[in-house]
Protein backbone atom coordinates (compact mmCIF):
# COMPACT_ATOMS: atom_id res chain seq x y z
CA UNK A 1 0.00 0.00 0.00
CA UNK A 2 1.76 3.15 -1.21
CA UNK A 3 1.48 6.59 0.37
CA UNK A 4 2.18 9.84 -1.44
CA UNK A 5 2.53 13.24 0.21
CA UNK A 6 1.46 16.64 -1.16
CA UNK A 7 1.78 20.24 -0.04
CA UNK A 8 -1.38 21.58 1.56
CA UNK A 9 -2.22 23.90 -1.31
CA UNK A 10 -1.80 21.24 -3.99
CA UNK A 11 -4.99 19.39 -3.00
CA UNK A 12 -8.42 20.97 -3.27
CA UNK A 13 -10.32 21.17 0.01
CA UNK A 14 -13.33 19.35 -1.39
CA UNK A 15 -11.11 16.38 -2.32
CA UNK A 16 -9.97 15.81 1.27
CA UNK A 17 -11.96 12.90 2.72
CA UNK A 18 -10.00 11.97 5.86
CA UNK A 19 -8.27 13.79 8.71
CA UNK A 20 -5.44 12.05 10.59
CA UNK A 21 -3.57 13.40 13.60
CA UNK A 22 -0.19 12.84 15.16
CA UNK A 23 -0.65 14.06 18.74
CA UNK A 24 1.56 14.79 21.72
CA UNK A 25 0.89 15.50 25.37
CA UNK A 26 3.73 16.78 27.57
CA UNK A 27 6.22 15.44 25.04
CA UNK A 28 4.64 11.99 24.82
CA UNK A 29 3.04 10.54 21.71
CA UNK A 30 -0.72 10.02 22.12
CA UNK A 31 -2.19 6.87 20.52
CA UNK A 32 -5.56 5.20 20.84
CA UNK A 33 -6.73 1.58 20.74
CA UNK A 34 -9.96 0.44 19.07
CA UNK A 35 -12.16 -1.80 21.23
CA UNK A 36 -12.06 -4.55 18.57
CA UNK A 37 -8.26 -4.51 18.14
CA UNK A 38 -5.16 -4.93 20.29
CA UNK A 39 -3.06 -2.54 18.20
CA UNK A 40 -2.37 1.19 18.51
CA UNK A 41 -3.21 3.93 16.02
CA UNK A 42 -3.23 7.66 15.45
CA UNK A 43 -6.58 9.43 15.89
CA UNK A 44 -8.44 10.17 12.69
CA UNK A 45 -11.49 9.50 10.61
CA UNK A 46 -13.73 10.36 7.72
CA UNK A 47 -15.04 13.81 6.98
CA UNK A 48 -18.76 14.27 7.55
CA UNK A 49 -21.13 16.28 5.38
CA UNK A 50 -20.87 20.01 5.95
CA UNK A 51 -17.55 19.85 7.80
CA UNK A 52 -14.35 21.61 6.93
CA UNK A 53 -11.35 19.32 7.15
CA UNK A 54 -10.12 21.13 10.29
CA UNK A 55 -13.52 20.57 11.89
CA UNK A 56 -13.19 16.88 11.07
CA UNK A 57 -9.79 16.81 12.73
CA UNK A 58 -11.03 18.57 15.86
CA UNK A 59 -14.07 16.31 16.17
CA UNK A 60 -12.11 13.11 15.66
CA UNK A 61 -9.42 14.24 18.08
CA UNK A 62 -11.99 14.78 20.82
CA UNK A 63 -13.98 11.62 20.06
CA UNK A 64 -10.93 9.34 19.97
CA UNK A 65 -8.74 10.83 22.73
CA UNK A 66 -11.00 13.05 24.88
CA UNK A 67 -8.73 16.02 24.11
CA UNK A 68 -10.34 19.13 25.57
CA UNK A 69 -7.70 21.79 24.93
CA UNK A 70 -5.20 21.59 22.12
CA UNK A 71 -3.41 23.44 19.34
CA UNK A 72 -3.82 21.78 15.97
CA UNK A 73 -1.95 22.62 12.78
CA UNK A 74 -2.05 21.16 9.26
CA UNK A 75 1.17 19.41 8.24
CA UNK A 76 0.55 18.15 4.70
CA UNK A 77 -1.89 16.28 2.49
CA UNK A 78 -1.40 12.65 1.51
CA UNK A 79 -3.07 9.94 -0.50
CA UNK A 80 -3.35 6.19 -0.17
CA UNK A 81 -6.67 5.51 -1.85
CA UNK A 82 -8.28 8.91 -1.19
CA UNK A 83 -6.87 12.30 -0.26
CA UNK A 84 -6.37 13.00 3.44
CA UNK A 85 -4.95 15.80 5.56
CA UNK A 86 -2.35 15.12 8.22
CA UNK A 87 -2.45 17.37 11.29
CA UNK A 88 -0.19 17.79 14.28
CA UNK A 89 -1.99 18.38 17.59
CA UNK A 90 -0.37 19.43 20.84
CA UNK A 91 -2.84 18.48 23.59
CA UNK A 92 -2.76 20.39 26.88
CA UNK A 93 -5.87 19.04 28.64
CA UNK A 94 -8.08 15.95 28.47
CA UNK A 95 -11.66 15.30 29.48
CA UNK A 96 -13.15 11.84 29.94
CA UNK A 97 -12.95 9.64 26.88
CA UNK A 98 -16.33 9.87 25.08
CA UNK A 99 -18.37 6.77 24.30
CA UNK A 100 -17.07 5.54 20.94
CA UNK A 101 -15.28 2.67 19.28
CA UNK A 102 -12.06 3.69 21.10
CA UNK A 103 -11.41 1.67 24.25
CA UNK A 104 -8.38 3.46 25.66
CA UNK A 105 -5.68 6.07 25.11
CA UNK A 106 -2.04 5.79 26.16
CA UNK A 107 1.21 7.73 25.96
CA UNK A 108 4.47 6.63 24.32
CA UNK A 109 8.04 7.86 23.95
CA UNK A 110 8.08 6.47 20.40
CA UNK A 111 5.91 4.47 18.05
CA UNK A 112 5.21 0.97 19.41
CA UNK A 113 5.68 -2.09 17.22
CA UNK A 114 2.06 -3.24 17.37
CA UNK A 115 0.50 -0.62 15.11
CA UNK A 116 -2.85 -0.99 13.38
CA UNK A 117 -1.38 0.40 10.16
CA UNK A 118 2.36 -0.36 10.24
CA UNK A 119 2.77 0.57 6.57
CA UNK A 120 1.27 4.03 7.12
CA UNK A 121 1.72 5.34 10.65
CA UNK A 122 5.55 5.48 10.63
CA UNK A 123 5.44 7.77 7.58
CA UNK A 124 2.82 10.04 9.14
CA UNK A 125 4.84 10.16 12.36
CA UNK A 126 8.03 11.03 10.45
CA UNK A 127 6.27 13.86 8.61
CA UNK A 128 4.82 15.26 11.81
CA UNK A 129 8.13 15.08 13.70
CA UNK A 130 9.88 16.89 10.88
CA UNK A 131 7.15 19.54 11.07
CA UNK A 132 7.72 19.91 14.83
CA UNK A 133 11.51 19.95 14.70
CA UNK A 134 11.78 22.09 11.58
CA UNK A 135 8.75 24.39 11.66
CA UNK A 136 8.01 25.96 8.30
CA UNK A 137 8.54 29.67 7.73
CA UNK A 138 5.15 31.38 7.71
CA UNK A 139 4.38 34.59 5.84
CA UNK A 140 1.44 36.95 5.72
CA UNK A 141 -0.30 36.90 2.36
CA UNK A 142 -0.83 40.25 0.67
CA UNK A 143 -3.10 41.36 -2.12
CA UNK A 144 -1.34 42.93 -5.13
CA UNK A 145 -2.30 46.41 -3.85
CA UNK A 146 -0.20 45.80 -0.73
CA UNK A 147 -3.00 45.23 1.76
CA UNK A 148 -2.95 42.23 4.08
CA UNK A 149 -5.16 39.34 2.95
CA UNK A 150 -5.58 37.74 6.39
CA UNK A 151 -4.20 34.43 5.06
CA UNK A 152 -0.99 32.57 5.93
CA UNK A 153 1.48 31.40 3.32
CA UNK A 154 4.03 28.66 4.03
CA UNK A 155 7.51 28.75 2.56
CA UNK A 156 7.97 26.11 -0.12
CA UNK A 157 4.28 25.81 -0.91
CA UNK A 158 2.57 27.20 -3.97
CA UNK A 159 1.30 30.77 -3.63
CA UNK A 160 -2.30 31.10 -4.88
CA UNK A 161 -2.62 33.44 -7.84
CA UNK A 162 -4.66 36.02 -5.93
CA UNK A 163 -1.96 36.53 -3.25
CA UNK A 164 1.59 37.86 -3.03
CA UNK A 165 4.30 37.20 -0.50
CA UNK A 166 6.47 40.04 0.78
CA UNK A 167 10.22 40.52 0.43
CA UNK A 168 12.39 43.30 1.89
CA UNK A 169 15.83 44.12 0.44
CA UNK A 170 18.56 46.42 1.79
CA UNK A 171 21.34 48.09 -0.19
CA UNK A 172 24.26 49.03 2.11
CA UNK A 173 26.48 52.06 1.51
CA UNK A 174 29.31 53.08 3.82
CA UNK A 175 29.67 56.74 4.63
CA UNK A 176 32.96 56.72 2.71
CA UNK A 177 31.01 55.84 -0.47
CA UNK A 178 31.90 52.15 -0.72
CA UNK A 179 29.21 49.51 -1.30
CA UNK A 180 28.83 46.24 0.59
CA UNK A 181 28.69 43.01 -1.41
CA UNK A 182 27.88 39.66 0.19
CA UNK A 183 28.70 36.28 -1.38
CA UNK A 184 25.84 33.80 -1.23
CA UNK A 185 26.44 30.37 0.26
CA UNK A 186 27.05 27.64 -2.34
CA UNK A 187 24.27 25.62 -0.70
CA UNK A 188 21.64 28.23 -1.56
CA UNK A 189 19.13 26.90 -4.12
CA UNK A 190 19.09 30.21 -6.05
CA UNK A 191 22.29 31.88 -7.29
CA UNK A 192 24.71 29.83 -5.15
CA UNK A 193 28.10 31.53 -4.78
CA UNK A 194 27.01 34.73 -6.51
CA UNK A 195 27.79 38.18 -5.16
CA UNK A 196 24.80 40.17 -4.00
CA UNK A 197 24.25 43.66 -2.63
CA UNK A 198 23.50 43.99 1.07
CA UNK A 199 20.83 41.75 2.53
CA UNK A 200 17.24 40.70 2.04
CA UNK A 201 14.59 38.09 2.58
CA UNK A 202 10.97 37.29 3.19
CA UNK A 203 8.79 39.29 5.55
CA UNK A 204 7.71 36.91 8.31
CA UNK A 205 4.19 36.63 9.65
CA UNK A 206 3.43 39.61 11.89
CA UNK A 207 6.33 41.74 10.61
CA UNK A 208 6.12 44.87 8.51
CA UNK A 209 8.49 45.45 5.61
CA UNK A 210 10.90 47.76 7.43
CA UNK A 211 11.14 45.48 10.46
CA UNK A 212 11.94 42.56 8.14
CA UNK A 213 14.58 44.65 6.35
CA UNK A 214 16.29 45.50 9.65
CA UNK A 215 16.14 41.87 10.81
CA UNK A 216 17.58 40.50 7.58
CA UNK A 217 20.31 43.14 7.61
CA UNK A 218 21.36 42.21 11.14
CA UNK A 219 21.13 38.45 10.54
CA UNK A 220 23.08 38.48 7.28
CA UNK A 221 25.67 41.21 7.97
CA UNK A 222 25.61 42.03 11.68
CA UNK A 223 24.73 45.66 10.90
CA UNK A 224 22.13 47.17 13.24
CA UNK A 225 20.28 50.00 11.51
CA UNK A 226 18.01 52.47 13.24
CA UNK A 227 16.91 54.21 10.07
CA UNK A 228 16.40 52.88 6.56
CA UNK A 229 15.37 54.82 3.49
CA UNK A 230 12.70 53.22 1.31
CA UNK A 231 13.57 53.52 -2.38
CA UNK A 232 11.10 51.39 -4.36
CA UNK A 233 8.09 49.09 -4.39
CA UNK A 234 7.72 46.45 -7.10
CA UNK A 235 4.91 43.91 -7.57
CA UNK A 236 5.41 40.74 -9.62
CA UNK A 237 3.19 37.74 -10.30
CA UNK A 238 3.80 36.33 -6.80
CA UNK A 239 5.85 38.82 -4.77
CA UNK A 240 5.81 42.38 -3.44
CA UNK A 241 9.32 43.81 -3.09
CA UNK A 242 10.31 46.87 -1.10
CA UNK A 243 13.87 48.12 -1.35
CA UNK A 244 15.67 50.11 1.35
CA UNK A 245 19.02 51.86 1.61
CA UNK A 246 21.18 51.72 4.72
CA UNK A 247 23.88 54.38 5.17
CA UNK A 248 26.33 53.14 7.80
CA UNK A 249 29.67 53.94 9.38
CA UNK A 250 30.30 50.53 10.94
CA UNK A 251 33.92 49.32 10.99
CA UNK A 252 34.45 47.59 7.66
CA UNK A 253 35.92 44.50 9.24
CA UNK A 254 32.91 44.00 11.56
CA UNK A 255 30.62 42.31 9.02
CA UNK A 256 29.23 38.99 10.30
CA UNK A 257 28.48 36.07 7.99
CA UNK A 258 25.30 34.03 8.48
CA UNK A 259 25.66 30.24 8.41
CA UNK A 260 23.89 28.82 5.37
CA UNK A 261 23.33 32.25 3.84
CA UNK A 262 26.65 34.03 3.22
CA UNK A 263 30.29 32.93 3.00
CA UNK A 264 32.24 36.13 2.23
CA UNK A 265 31.93 39.89 1.90
CA UNK A 266 33.77 42.84 0.41
CA UNK A 267 33.44 46.60 0.19
CA UNK A 268 33.80 47.90 -3.36
CA UNK A 269 33.85 51.29 -5.04
CA UNK A 270 31.21 52.35 -7.54
CA UNK A 271 33.14 51.22 -10.62
CA UNK A 272 33.78 47.76 -9.17
CA UNK A 273 30.15 47.48 -8.18
CA UNK A 274 28.87 48.45 -11.64
CA UNK A 275 31.00 45.75 -13.28
CA UNK A 276 29.20 43.17 -11.17
CA UNK A 277 25.80 44.81 -11.42
CA UNK A 278 25.92 44.94 -15.21
CA UNK A 279 27.25 41.40 -15.64
CA UNK A 280 25.23 38.21 -15.91
CA UNK A 281 26.47 36.90 -12.55
CA UNK A 282 24.42 39.44 -10.57
CA UNK A 283 21.05 38.07 -9.41
CA UNK A 284 17.87 39.17 -11.13
CA UNK A 285 17.23 42.05 -8.75
CA UNK A 286 19.03 44.21 -11.35
CA UNK A 287 15.75 45.48 -12.80
CA UNK A 288 14.32 46.38 -9.38
CA UNK A 289 17.40 48.34 -8.34
CA UNK A 290 18.40 49.88 -11.68
CA UNK A 291 16.80 53.29 -11.09
CA UNK A 292 18.42 53.64 -7.67
CA UNK A 293 21.80 52.44 -8.93
CA UNK A 294 21.71 55.06 -11.69
CA UNK A 295 21.67 57.70 -8.93
CA UNK A 296 24.51 56.36 -6.75
CA UNK A 297 26.33 59.67 -7.18
CA UNK A 298 23.73 61.18 -4.85
CA UNK A 299 25.14 58.99 -2.07
CA UNK A 300 28.79 59.89 -2.56
CA UNK A 301 29.64 56.66 -4.36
Amino acid sequence: MGIRFYSIQDVKDEDLKIAAMVCTYKGKLVLCRHRDRDTWECPGGHREAGETIIETAERELYEETGAKKFIIKPVCAYKITVYAMLFYAEITEFSELPESEIETVDFFDELPENLTYPAIHPYLYEKAMDFINNPPEIWDAYYPDGTLAGVDLIRGQRIPAEYRHAVAEVFVIHKDGSILLMQRDFRKPNYPGFWDSGAGGSVLKGEDFEAAAKRELQEETGIIAENLIEKFRVVTHDTIYRGYVCITDVPKDSIILQEGETIDYKWVNRDEFMKIFESDIFPVKRERWSDFVSKLDNYGC
